[in-house]
């Protein structure tokens, strides 16, 4: 549980009781806390490190799905290109699909 402080922080709290009896009229509770903040810390980055891995996953996922259809795409390019009977215009944009990223296009 969560208590608060009396400066009006919080902390985080495990806590554990037991009754202690004396014969039938007398006895008392017993109870201990135990601060857990540092492991509810600990238990908050674990589980954002794991989000983090799962959207890293699914990412990589996406990515070579799309690389896959990027290189069938680039393969019908290139088979296309071999034609002799191609549109300049076509030729020109076959030209462009092919031409490696950051190289000029002319």
């Amino acid at each position: 549980m969560r208590w608060r402080r009396q400066d009006g922080s919080y902390v985080w709290v495990e806590s554990r009781s037991s009754v202690l009896t004396e014969g039938e009229d007398r006895g008392c509770i017993l109870s201990v806390a135990r601060d857990i903040s540092e492991r509810k810390a600990l238990e908050a980055r674990l589980q954002q490190a794991q989000r983090l891995e799962a959207i890293g996953l699914l990412a990589g996922g996406i990515a070579h799905d799309f690389n896959n259809v990027v290189g069938v795409v680039t393969g019908f390019a290139d088979l296309l290109q071999q034609r002799d009977d191609l549109d300049p215009t076509v030729r020109q944009a076959l030209d462009a699909m092919a031409a490696p990223r950051g190289a000029p296009r002319g």
